[in-house]
This record gives structure tokens, sequence and C-alpha cells, in this order.
């Protein structure tokens, strides 16, 4: 049980901080909770159907191949179930959801996973505050950060996709060039599906607009492999693309690093959580507190707009138009 436990969670335990008996029991409850023990348990048994009497190294390694598969897909599927109580949220569509309602899933919708404490949250980039008095968790900025990789993090570790990669190769499959213009990505964009978009579409005139900005910025063509078109995509495809922050900007910490920096705990405890759903509570009496509606008000969405360009490379052409 503490070997799959750890294995799990990419946990070295020889070299652990100090782990007492109850931590593990309140793991493996956490497990349990979530769906996830019963089926870890059920990898070790895999050699079973092998029959073997002997074990060579070879005969190991069969039954290590199993068990990874095993792993990779429990990963999967788990990732899989984060994204759909995150969409489950009104409003989610924008690629946002209020984070007051997250905390509050945990006794609504017996949501178990999302205990984050929200300054953790700002330092990983998962958090949009552009109304300070509304924090909104970004979608794709939460399942995509480091820390819900799963596995021995000293050899591999299993992350969730990245939907966006998939978009991202069938624009540069199309256009086989580095560059494009407003109109070819425009036409490209609108027919292009989704896990959660329907294609055709029409994309919104703010998003026309900013697609436009970006060209003019470059001379009048938008370079596929800078910061501000994978800034237009996440504003496009919102609950597949992560919202990429300057690099300057974000330098995420991972959960023990931020408690030794900021001396606060990570994750919430349940009595803050408690606390933190009882407000969310009282925010939802107010009338002006409203699910965030991309249809209704795109200027709001693209709030985090920024206009700072980053590029992987310089193109020739666009070295000349910038002379």
């Amino acid at each position: 049980a503490v070997y799959m436990t750890s294995f799990e969670l990419g946990l070295n335990v020889s070299s652990s901080r100090d782990v007492s008996a109850e931590w593990w029991q309140e793991k493996r409850r956490e497990h349990e909770k979530n769906n996830a023990w019963s089926k870890m348990k059920e990898w070790p048994r895999l050699a079973d159907n092998m029959k073997l009497t002997e074990w060579d190294f070879a005969d190991v390694s069969k039954v290590l191949e199993k068990v990874v598969k095993a792993h990779l897909m429990h990963a999967l599927a788990k990732f899989k179930v984060v994204k759909q109580q995150l969409v489950s949220f009104e409003g989610s569509s924008s690629g946002r959801v209020n984070l007051g309602e997250v905390y509050a899933s945990r006794y609504t919708k017996g949501f178990t996973l999302f205990d984050e404490r929200k300054e953790f949250l700002r330092q990983l980039g998962a958090l949009d505050e552009s109304n300070p008095a509304e924090p909104r968790l970004i979608v794709p900025n939460y399942l995509l950060n480091p820390l819900n990789c799963v596995g021995p993090f000293s050899y591999y570790a299993v992350c969730p996709l990245n939907e966006c990669e998939f978009l991202f190769s069938s624009l540069e499959h199309t256009i086989a060039q580095p560059q494009a213009s407003v109109v070819q990505i425009l036409d490209l964009v609108s027919n292009m599906p989704s896990d959660s978009i329907e294609a055709p579409r029409v994309l919104s005139a703010a998003l026309r607009q900013k697609l436009e900005e970006v060209a003019e910025h470059h001379g009048g063509t938008v370079p596929l492999h800078g910061r501000l078109f994978r800034q237009w995509m996440h504003f496009a495809f919102p609950l597949e693309c992560p919202y990429p922050y300057p690099a300057d900007q974000v330098k995420p910490m991972n959960d023990l690093e931020f408690e030794d920096a900021t001396g606060l705990a990570a994750y919430y405890s349940e009595d803050e959580l408690r606390a933190l759903t009882a407000a969310a509570a009282d925010a939802d009496k107010n009338p002006a507190a409203r699910p965030l509606s991309c249809a209704e008000s795109s200027e709001q969405c693209l709030a985090m707009w920024s206009p700072v360009e980053e590029l992987v490379g310089i193109h020739r052409d666009d070295a000349r138009s910038s002379q």
C-alpha cells in the first residue's frame, strides 16, 4: 500500500520529510474517495494472469510494463474527470470559473479535489484577477500546471494532455509556413472544432480585432510561434489553450517550495474551506455577481489581454519588415 501510494504521488519515501502513519492513512482515504485506490490495488494483480512460478528480470519487466500502462490510463481518466468537474460550473465556456464556487463545490457538488490556497493558485498562474473582487480559476492553466502530473518524477511523469497542441498542429500543417494572414487564420479557426467548441462558428468582433492588432504589430502578418498568437488562441479556445503569461511574470513553485517561501499552507484546511463556502454563498446573493459570459461581454473576457510579445525566433521577412 505504501509503495503504490508513493508511486501515485511521485514521492521518494527515503528522502521525504518525516511522514507519519496517519499521513499515509489520510492519503489512502483521499484515493478511496476519488475511486482511485480500488483501481491502483489491481495493478500488482496483473501478474496473476501471467501464472508465474519463478521470477526473473524479464518476467518482472513484463509485469511493470503492464503496471505502467494501467497507471497511464488511470492518470488520463483522472485528468478527464477533473476537467468534467470544472466545465460543470456555470460560465465555464469562458475558460474561467468563479473561485468561490470552486471551493464551495466540495459541499454543493461533492468535488473533493479543489482545496489549493488562492495565493498558491496565483503563483501557479491559474488565477484571473482582472476583477480583484471576483477572482476566477483559469481552467486550462489549472489543468496543465505541473502539480497535476503524476508518476515517479525521477524518471518520467504522466501529465495532462495539452489539447491546444493538437489545434496548433492542425494550423501548422495547413498553413505550412511560420506566419499567416489574418484572413487565413480567421477562416481556419472559425471552422476548427475542439472538445468544447462546435464548428463552424462566428468569431466575435472583439476577437477579430485582437488578431488584427497582432498582425499590425508585426507589419501585416501573424507569426504563429509568438506569445501574442498563443494568447489569441487562448481566447479563441478558452477551455483548451492555456493563458501564456510573459516569461518574467510567473515562476511556479511546488507545494513544499511555496510553503517554505511564504509560511502559508498550500492547501486550505476543512475549516477554511467551510468559511470560504459561506463567503461564496453570501456573494451569490449579490445581483451583480454573475458568471462570465463571453457572448454578452467580449471585452470582459479579454480583460487579461496583454500586448507583450515574445517570439521563438525572428524570421527574415519579419526582420525586414521591422527595419
